[in-house]
């Protein structure tokens, strides 16, 4: 009985004491670690921040988060969970973050000054980042060794002002996890023989060797594992099956891939105990045939052994190359080299139009020899590296100025290793940028139009410009081979590089001003809109007319809570159905974003894209205003599951042939239909089966950051279960029937719900 009234006194001290919370710690937490600090908040931040320091983010955050647990309020865990947010790319978290923080300490905390300008400049708020990086500034000391940096930061950030916003001539997308990892992945390299194998190198877990420090001794808790050469292939349209190459190629020592020559038969690589400084080797071994391996030393003016980076083979007989070597206009500068009777020629700097007094490095040039793209630090980048592009002009034997090639592919990150594929339009790249999965990923660029140098022969006179022609001694002596004697038209333009705003469609021309009163179902709202938001050739779609038509809409999706719409979107143009598809539904998400700026629920949007399977016109007649109307994005209204007619401006009569159809409302999704979802993916999504003639739609529900790849638009559940079967044997086994009703995808209790009113769906499982 006394040690029962001892433990029930001593149980009443402790719930007083501590929280419930501190109760469950306390109980559930090991009883012994590897130290007396161990479960401490010291113990946790300190083990944070050297995970941190070495780059292990995941593991930083994780342990971090375990000190927060114990206190929630500590304002210096706060500040270092800042810091993992803003490495981690968490950048709405981080904002919320910074808001506490200040909010909290009610005075100019540099580092979180700091952190708030770095925040802006990385999601393209330069003006903004300007100021605080100012502000920054005026608390150090006229002799602190960082203002040279601030001010390095604020020049870069005012680049970005003069950066005339997003290209949209162009998509980027992360190659996401089929490919990347928390580790680096660099130089990715196409196959040139097929845009379905791409290689790069990755320290990823799994690469040959040990985990080892910057001195290359063995760290197996701080540690990164040396670069491995790495093949991906192209499956169902993304980029996976990742596999390392043969130990014959990988080593324990760093391992990058630099460039093939002789039409793939020979791989370039790189070997050394650091990623700047090592040998070359040229293989010669097929690098997927069994056969007995052939590794050489690669004799040329490039030498890794001192520094020389980035080498590119244009073809096999012209290389460039990034070199740090006297002589140069400061940095890295970048050097060509050509091979002529039976040697390659001294290097030769590209001179002041390309290079300049800061670095450039990792050069990719066009087959042509007139398109010449680089990454550069140079105070034009709006972050670090960024990606530059000139075009040489043969009228006058010299190179463009280059410029920053822009919005998505630059970005306030270091961005590197740009390449063409065979196709002249699909690229890819690296980038340390901090949305990233971690490290550098490997990212993918999709161009409307094809840089149409890739596919041309070299050009003589970008060649002679650094090299003299080959002496012909004799009508029988047959000049170098490279040079060829094609004729080549001397009326090269620029290639416009900056995004310029086109005129915007007169809403006059199109529509009437008769406002429609009421909505089917909702009260009468003020604003009223147009029942489409239009784009132009080139894709632009936020001019002027259209942002206040989407103020209008976020105003009326916030009167009227109960209403949620989908964005449908259209296309004109004949590229590649999974492009178009892409390339439609980017123009709806620049709408969606701007509903979510301005207060929309993102749970509220959908987004649907159809391309160009549904155009107005539906005749030979291609007169302006049908291809006008071709490009757009209209707007499908719902209100409690219902569709319903929107506060939507009539449009004017066209006098349309009662051939065309303008499928305003898409008559084609009304009713009952089934489709066949077939991928759910975080990027283009691009496979053969959608070149087929299958009707096909991508659908997003903003806010979650897959895209879904669906095919078909079946009446009857017999037909739609016959394409799924079809679906499946063609490698598709994960995919599976969607049912909807007048356009709106349907849940599976809601389907349970309408079997009575709808036969199809009884056998609907």
């Amino acid at each position: 009985m006394i040690w029962r009234m001892i433990f029930k006194n001593c149980f009443f001290y402790f719930c007083k004491k501590f929280t419930l919370f501190s109760i469950l710690i306390f109980v559930f937490s090991p009883l012994k670690m590897t130290g007396q600090e161990t479960d401490s908040i010291s113990y946790f931040s300190s083990r944070a921040d050297s995970f941190f320091i070495f780059g292990h983010l995941r593991k930083a955050d994780s342990l971090l988060n375990q000190a927060l647990q114990l206190d929630t309020n500590r304002i210096d865990l706060k500040i270092q969970k800042a810091r993992i947010q803003f490495e981690r790319g968490k950048f709405f978290d981080l904002e919320d973050n910074l808001s506490y923080l200040m909010d909290s300490l009610n005075r100019d905390e540099p580092e979180l000054i700091w952190l708030k300008a770095s925040l802006l400049q990385h999601t393209f708020q330069f003006d903004d980042a300007i100021h605080y990086y100012k502000t920054y500034l005026r608390g150090l000391a006229p002799d602190d060794p960082k203002r040279e940096l601030v001010a390095e930061k604020i020049l870069r950030a005012a680049s970005g002002l003069r950066i005339p916003g997003r290209r949209i001539d162009v998509l980027v997308e992360n190659m996401g996890p089929g490919v990347n990892t928390e580790a680096d992945e660099i130089k990715p390299i196409f196959s040139p023989n097929s845009l379905e194998r791409l290689y790069f190198s990755s320290n990823r877990v799994g690469a040959t060797g040990d985990r080892i420090d910057n001195e290359w001794k063995k760290d197996s808790v701080y540690g990164h594992y040396p670069l491995d050469i790495f093949q991906a292939s192209l499956i169902s349209g993304q980029f996976k099956e990742v596999r390392s190459l043969s130990e014959e190629i990988n080593s324990s020592l760093n391992n990058i891939i630099m460039d093939f020559s002789d039409g793939g038969r020979v791989l370039f690589h790189f070997k050394g105990f650091s990623r700047e400084i090592g040998r070359v080797f040229s293989d010669t071994f097929g690098i997927s045939s069994a056969g007995s391996f052939r590794d050489n030393r690669f004799q040329s003016p490039f030498v890794p052994e001192l520094g020389d980076k980035g080498l590119t083979m244009v073809n096999d007989s012209l290389m460039i190359f990034s070199s740090a070597r006297p002589g140069g206009f400061g940095g890295y500068d970048l050097y060509i080299s050509l091979f002529r009777d039976g040697k390659w020629l001294p290097a030769v700097n590209m001179g002041s139009d390309i290079n300049s007094e800061w670095d450039e490095i990792d050069p990719f040039m066009t087959k042509g020899g007139k398109e010449l793209f680089f990454s550069s630090n140079r105070l034009s980048s709006i972050g670090g590296f960024d990606i530059y592009h000139s075009h040489f002009f043969e009228s006058v034997d010299r190179w463009g100025d280059p410029e920053n090639i822009g919005l998505p592919i630059s970005s306030a990150g270091n961005d590197r290793h740009f390449r063409i594929g065979l196709d002249g339009k699909t690229c890819a790249f690296s980038s340390d940028r901090k949305e990233g999965l971690g490290g550098f990923d490997l990212y993918l660029a999709y161009f409307r139009t094809e840089w149409e140098d890739h596919s041309k022969e070299l050009s003589k006179e970008m060649i002679y410009t650094y090299f003299s022609p080959p002496i012909v001694i004799s009508d029988t002596l047959k000049p170098d081979t490279l040079i060829t004697d094609v004729e080549i038209p001397k009326t090269d333009t620029v290639i416009q590089e900056r995004v310029i705003a086109l005129t915007e469609i007169d809403s006059n021309e199109i529509f009437e001003t008769e406002v429609i009163d009421s909505i089917a179902k909702t009260e009468i709202v003020p604003d009223s809109i147009l029942a489409s938001f239009f784009y132009d050739g080139e894709g632009n779609i936020l001019y002027e007319s259209n942002l206040n038509e989407a103020a209008k809409l976020a105003r009326i999706l916030s009167k009227n809570p109960d209403l949620k719409i989908i964005l449908n979107s259209f296309s004109n143009n004949s590229d590649p159905l999974s492009r178009q598809l892409f390339f439609s539904i980017k123009r709806a998400e620049e709408i969606a974003n701007e509903l979510i700026d301005k207060g929309a629920d993102d749970s509220r949007i959908k987004l649907r894209a159809y391309g160009n399977q549904f155009p107005i016109e539906q005749t030979e007649n291609h007169e302006w205003h049908y291809d006008q109307l071709n490009r757009r994005v209209d707007i499908m209204w719902f209100e409690k599951g219902e569709k319903i007619e929107g506060p939507v401006r009539a449009e004017r009569d066209l006098g349309l042939d009662g051939n065309l159809s303008k499928l305003r409302d898409l008559n084609v999704d009304n009713g009952l239909l089934f489709r066949v979802q077939i991928a759910a993916s975080r990027s283009l999504f691009d496979h053969e089966i959608l070149r087929e003639q299958i009707p096909a739609v991508v659908e997003r529900q903003m806010g979650n950051d897959f895209y879904r790849y669906l095919l078909g638009s079946e009446r009857t559940f017999s037909s739609a279960s016959a394409l799924l079967e079809s679906v499946h044997t063609r490698g598709f086994q994960n995919a599976f029937l969607v049912v909807y009703l007048d356009g709106r995808r349907l849940e599976r209790a809601e389907i349970n719900q309408l079997k009575e009113n709808y036969p199809e769906l009884k056998n609907f499982n």
